[in-house]
């Protein structure tokens, strides 16, 4: 059967629709599939390890006759999410001027208070020379675990900064004095040794010790997966930095 022009005109225009609607239903299935997908993103848990660290800092001071010694230091960790758990204070001091041979006399006395701000106060009394440290308990360290059904990295790296804000810092007071052994006198060469015994020098060595976090994502986030027991998937290591906590 031949076809005349106006119907071969009008099956073409068929095709042509039937193929246009067919490319839009494709489009829009893909569309929807995709709005699905980024309208409900992923959730994703990680394993938060903490890992311990230590630095020391070294301070040289003077006290005497003329004044205490009462300069303030603090204690900064500067990785994010950072926990100070202890601070050792070590104060070393030596007597550098006493008198006689056999028998030394003129010994002079070091008193040190050392305040936690916010917290207690540690004291070291010596005579003639010194070597103790004081140890401040600061914060309990947090234990391993994990955080469950969150977006990305950076929310589980946020929820750890913030459930530990403020506990990078720890605040020192001190006040450290020294009473020369030597007595004022009206002799020469006692007022000459009272007029030369002025004072001591120490030192104050600074420990402090900290845990820092670790982010672990968890793999496939298989339902068998614990804090004790990972398993399953690659897992994404990420450690603190200045600014934020970076997949290594």
């Amino acid at each position: 059967m031949t076809l005349k022009k106006s119907d071969k005109i009008i099956a073409i225009i068929g095709v042509i629709i039937l193929i246009v609607a067919l490319f839009g239903i494709l489009l829009y299935a893909g569309s929807e599939e995709q709005t699905q997908e980024t309208g409900t993103p992923k959730k994703v848990s990680y394993k938060v390890e903490w890992i311990p660290g230590s630095d020391t800092i070294s301070k040289d001071g003077y006290a005497g006759r003329k004044g205490d010694y009462t300069e303030p230091f603090e204690i900064e960790v500067i990785k994010p999410g950072s926990v100070i758990t202890k601070v050792d204070v070590n104060i070393t001091w030596t007597d550098t001027k006493t008198y006689g041979i056999l028998i030394k006399r003129g010994f002079d006395t070091l008193n040190a208070d050392i305040t936690l701000v916010g917290g207690e106060t540690l004291t070291h009394t010596a005579t003639g020379s010194g070597n103790e440290t004081l140890t401040f308990t600061i914060n309990e360290a947090p234990s391993d675990g994990v955080i469950e059904d969150v977006e990305d990295i950076f929310t589980a790296e946020q929820k750890v900064i913030d459930e530990n804000a403020d506990k990078n810092t720890a605040s020192f007071e001190t006040l450290i004095k020294v009473t020369p052994g030597e007595k004022f006198g009206i002799r020469p060469l006692k007022l000459l040794r009272y007029i030369s015994d002025k004072g001591e020098n120490f030192n104050l060595e600074i420990t402090y010790y900290y845990v820092y976090p670790e982010i672990i994502e968890v793999g496939d986030n298989n339902p068998n997966d614990n804090n004790d027991n990972i398993t399953g998937g690659n897992h994404d290591v990420y450690t603190s930095t200045n600014f934020a906590l970076t997949k290594l």
